[in-house]
């Protein structure tokens, strides 16, 4: 009986610092902002279609993972420099499939997309400014308006906004 309860709390104990079930990795993601993107281009071009053709495009990105519904954070300007920084948070249903072609095959309704526009619009406001705009799908948004009611996923994001942006 004793012998029981030892491997009981000898497995509670593996199991707490994750030696017999692992964790989920983190995301790809560098330290700093230059650094981060000749990392997440490899993890992009590794993954195939169509990231591959995202990475030789020569996008830039913080972070990329493709498990699950996906992540991704594209950054359109020099970050780095940046006097100003615009985040553009996709919503409701939005997955890193939809990242570039949109909800429902709807190519404005892409974060890549509105991204760009918005960074085109502050631009043609201000030629000399120094702007960056983060199209950020670091979250797992709300799968729908159910779901989205309960702020769950929205706590969660913003916490992991909050972190990038510290």
């Amino acid at each position: 009986m004793r012998r029981r309860g030892a491997s009981r709390l000898a497995l509670a104990a593996l199991l707490g610092v994750n030696l017999v079930l692992p964790t989920r990795p983190e995301p790809v993601v560098a330290a700093g902002f230059v650094e981060a993107y000749p990392v997440t281009a490899a993890a992009m071009r590794a993954a195939g279609p169509p990231y591959a053709g995202w990475a030789a495009d020569g996008r830039r990105f913080l972070t990329f993972d493709p498990r699950g519904d996906g992540r991704a954070v594209e950054v359109l300007g020099d970050l780095a420099g940046a006097d100003r920084i615009a985040v553009l948070v996709p919503g409701v249903g939005t997955t890193l499939t939809d990242f570039d072609r949109g909800l429902g095959g709807v190519a404005r309704r892409a974060p890549s997309a509105q991204a760009g526009q918005l960074y085109r619009e502050l631009r043609a406001a201000d030629p000399a400014a120094r702007v960056a705009v983060l199209a950020w799908l670091g979250y797992d948004p709300p799968d729908g308006v159910v779901t989205a009611a309960s702020g769950a996923s929205a706590r969660r994001g913003a916490a992991g906004l909050a972190a990038l942006l510290r």
